[in-house]
């Protein structure tokens, strides 16, 4: 991960590159202006993911855990032309308390989700996979609304507000242990769950 705002970078070709305009910042925030996302470069990190296909994955996991991250929506471009079913490096998506939805890494597939309520994974690839993936910060990111759980919020009619607002992060490790406990050994081998 490196951020394009930072000194020592010294990418300023990249990000007049992939970032001159910013159409896709300019237009989310036109579709959507309650995300209020950063413009410019200052409000992006930019990470190319090569993974040799020795079984490489990625557990369970928020994009954006918690402070001081500023990460809202994850945009991911898969650049694997040659993909085909039994390659892995699958992405999974589980909206909380919803059903997880499973997307091979074809060539060209460009997937947007947010950062901070969708928990995902990857699951282990046996053929080289490679993945160019822009995180895209937002303004108001992890307040004490989106970071402190409440004792109102653990009652039954509060289940709407979880789903739909990072305070679900609070949570998943307790509704998914099985499932994050899973993850960790599929990436790490038998003995790395607690």
């Amino acid at each position: 991960d490196k951020k394009l705002h930072d000194p020592d970078a010294a990418l300023p070709e990249f990000c007049d590159l992939f970032f001159g305009a910013d159409p896709l910042v300019q237009h989310l925030n036109s579709m959507l202006p309650h995300l209020q996302l950063v413009p410019g470069c200052s409000g992006r990190t930019v990470k190319l993911q090569f993974n040799a296909g020795d079984g490489g994955s990625f557990p369970w996991h928020y994009d954006n855990p918690a402070r001081p991250n500023n990460r809202l929506v994850t945009c991911l471009l898969y650049l694997n032309p040659d993909w085909a079913p039994g390659h892995g490096g699958e992405l999974q998506l589980m909206p909380f308390l919803g059903e997880d939805v499973t997307l091979p890494p074809l060539f060209n597939r460009f997937v947007l989700f947010m950062s901070d309520r969708v928990l995902h994974r990857v699951l282990p690839a046996v053929r080289p996979r490679l993945c160019f993936t822009v995180w895209l910060d937002g303004a108001k990111v992890n307040t004490d609304d989106e970071v402190f759980l409440k004792e109102k919020h653990l009652h039954e009619s509060q289940i709407p507000v979880l789903v739909s607002t990072p305070l679900q992060r609070t949570l998943s490790r307790a509704v998914y242990k099985e499932e994050y406990e899973q993850s960790l050994r599929d990436c790490f081998g038998p003995d790395s769950a607690p």
